[in-house]
């Protein structure tokens, strides 16, 4: 059976999603829903059960980079988008973490984002259209209270992890997890 060809999503009304198996055992893919679109790529494989499974490798791209920090005259951690997306940062929400003591935020009204610890360890950025996609960053020095970050242009991959798809016939059904994890949908060749 060849696997390789362009399979298309069914039975969901108002989003365009595609899986392009290419013959060099790559892959392409790309998810439409309203204003969001999102894409993927990868390696996939396929086993004698006539399971395709597609794996990503670009875990490294992370979707936001810690572009500034410094210490400031404040009280607390704040952080900052500059540049960034008003829609998403509404939807994009910040942990920091101090002393494995967890604390998370969204922006305020200013656009900032908050927090009652005096240091961070580490903090993790996630969007919620991007759910999937979070960055865990690292300053440089914990002394500093005050952070300005930037989305990358890599916010918007889709991760694929031993993603399996059964092929049947010209079809390959499987949960997408971006969408809906607990539900089967059908990708139509």
């Amino acid at each position: 059976m060849s696997f390789a060809g362009e399979y298309y999503l069914t039975g969901i009304h108002e989003m365009g999603c595609g899986i392009k198996l290419n013959e060099d055992y790559t892959f392409e893919f790309f998810f439409s829903y309203g204003a969001l679109d999102r894409h993927g790529y990868g390696n996939w494989t396929a086993n004698e059960n006539n399971e395709v499974v597609l794996n990503s490798n670009y875990a490294h791209q992370i979707p936001f980079t810690l572009i500034a920090e410094e210490k400031r005259s404040i009280k607390g951690i704040q952080v900052g988008f500059p540049n960034y997306n008003k829609a998403l940062l509404n939807e994009t929400t910040i942990k920091v973490f101090t002393n494995n003591v967890e604390e998370e935020q969204v922006a305020g009204a200013n656009g900032l984002f908050n927090f009652n610890s005096e240091t961070v360890d580490k903090m993790i950025v996630t969007c919620l259209f991007y759910y999937d996609n979070p960055a865990t960053l690292i300053p440089t020095n914990n002394n500093n209270n005050y952070f300005e970050l930037a989305a990358n242009q890599n916010l918007a991959l889709v991760h694929f992890n031993n993603s399996i798809f059964k092929a049947n016939g010209e079809t390959l059904n499987g949960v997408l997890h971006i969408f809906d994890d607990t539900k089967e949908m059908q990708f139509v060749k």
